[in-house]
């Protein structure tokens, strides 16, 4: 268990982190050219955004 900087231990369930890195997580982790659909301009779209 990690201890903040006071000293006290963080509860179990409690993640710290900061907003730039939940903001970095949700734009690695989103699924939203799943959306456009099948047609070969949406796989163009779901191949472009999954390049990084």
């Amino acid at each position: 268990m990690k201890e903040l900087e006071y000293g006290n231990p963080t509860p179990e369930g409690v993640v710290l982190t900061t907003v730039d890195n939940v903001i970095n997580w949700m734009r690695k982790n989103s699924i939203w050219p799943m959306t456009f659909g099948l047609a070969c301009c949406a796989i163009e779209m779901m191949s472009m955004g999954a390049s990084r």
